[in-house]
């Protein structure tokens, strides 16, 4: 128990010189194992157990100067870039909405006061504790994708359902090290993801399920990519490409309906959106066939809405087709500058993603920055007139309270992961005996 006491307490006197806390975790324990590690070398030698590890502390150096030593190396990195990206999308969508009229109500500001909360509240997470609690992770996704199936608290939880690929990126990383049985999980919670947000949820909200799922699907070919399923790492990848494609075909083409609705989404001109504008109702495509480089362009209203999908309500028509909407007033040229705050985010976040140090922050950053990709594309094309379908939002830029806000906590769980890269080392856990002759798929 003294030596114990000891122990603890140099530990203690070194993590104080830290001031960053999410490193004390890491620092205790890398020091502890050393000091245990000395102490059982003093003990083989013959020396008694309170007098070893009294000598493996003394052998670790003045702990106040060990201390500082690891706080010049345990420093958070500062992501100044990324926060001026966000603030610079940000003040954009705020500057366009103001420059076409556009009124923020209480609602708007509310979203965006909370949104950023939000963000600091994430920054200030460690999500790779979090994540690294296997049991954690895995009741925690099985119990959100059960809610979101169930629709418990409609469009709250279909909104919520952007943290289904950071939860789902957690699960699959507890499963690493585990073989060919860890595959067929991560199958299966790739078909179950498909399933949820394709088959219970209405052709309305599918694009933003395609969003989810590529955030999903990312992830776990991450994994397979750093052999966390095995030696075959391609093959693996492949599995999972082709479970979630076959999935998602068999889930749309086997009711005439969603495929009905699909051929609509691929081909805009079959279901023509309707949006508002100034001269009255107009399709994104008369307004991308009207526009001019520059300037407003010219199209003609449309009087008879019959057999198109109407968007009801400026607010709609201004959050799902923002883009549209600068292409009309404004020209081509400010349509891809508009274009291009978010598309500079997402291409930086998924750069950074893929640089960090740690498979589980590789996997956990490059399910978030994936489904800000898939989003942003999403809602170009469906902008420019190359898909159909209503595209929710547009990350930090474009879009309702509710995705505004889940965006920003999404973009906050990206400052802090890139903020803690190198704290956190992967450690592929021991195979049980039974699992290790049979089951491993090397």
């Amino acid at each position: 128990m003294r030596q114990l006491d000891e122990k603890e307490k140099y530990l203690d006197i070194v993590c104080a010189q830290v001031r960053w806390k999410h490193a004390h975790g890491v620092i205790r324990k890398e020091l502890g194992d050393h000091i245990e590690d000395q102490a059982a070398a003093y003990a083989a030698e013959g020396v008694p157990e309170q007098e070893a590890t009294y000598r493996a502390i003394c052998s670790m150096g003045d702990p106040e100067e060990v201390g500082m030593a690891y706080a010049a190396c345990f420093r958070p990195k500062r992501q100044w870039g990324m926060v001026c990206l966000i603030v610079l999308t940000v003040l954009l969508g705020i500057g366009i909405r103001l420059a076409m009229g556009g009124i923020f109500g209480w609602r708007s500001v509310a979203a965006l006061v909370f949104g950023c909360g939000c963000t600091a509240l994430f920054c200030c997470l460690n999500l790779y504790d979090l994540a690294q609690r296997a049991w954690f992770a895995r009741a925690l996704f099985v119990v959100f994708l059960l809610a979101v199936a169930l629709e418990l608290g409609g469009t709250y939880v279909r909104h919520a359902a952007a943290f289904l690929p950071l939860l789902f990126a957690g699960a699959v990383y507890s499963l690493r090290g585990k073989g060919l049985p860890a595959l067929i999980a991560c199958a299966a919670a790739l078909t179950a993801v498909t399933w949820v947000l394709m088959a219970r949820w209405s052709m309305r909200n599918y694009l933003y399920a395609v969003g989810i799922l590529t955030g999903c699907l990312f992830a776990a070919v991450l994994a397979a990519l750093a052999g966390a399923f095995g030696r075959r790492r391609f093959l693996a990848s492949g599995v999972l490409i082709c479970c979630a494609a076959v999935s998602a075909a068999a889930v749309v083409f086997s009711n005439a309906y969603r495929m009905q609705e699909f051929v609509k989404i691929l081909l805009p001109v079959e279901g023509r959106t309707m949006l508002s504008l100034t001269p009255g109702l107009c399709t994104v495509r008369d307004v991308v066939n009207g526009a001019r480089m520059i300037g407003r362009g010219t199209v003609a209203a449309i009087a008879d809405a019959q057999g198109t999908a109407p968007v009801n309500g400026s607010d709609l028509s201004l959050n799902s087709y923002l883009l549209t909407q600068v292409l009309y007033r404004w020209g081509w040229l400010a349509a891809a500058a508009a274009s291009a705050v978010p598309l500079g985010f997402v291409s930086l976040a998924l750069v950074r993603a893929l640089r960090l140090k740690s498979l589980l922050g590789r996997m956990l950053a490059g399910a978030v920055s994936a489904f800000f990709a898939a989003q942003t594309l999403i809602y170009c094309a469906a902008n420019f007139g190359l898909l159909g379908g209503l595209p929710l939002s547009l990350p930090l830029l474009a879009g309702g309270e509710l995705a505004l806000a889940l965006n920003f906590a999404m973009a906050g769980a990206l400052i802090a992961l890139f903020r803690m890269d190198g704290l956190h080392a992967d450690r592929i856990p021991k195979l049980s005996k039974r699992l290790r002759v049979r089951l491993e798929w090397v």
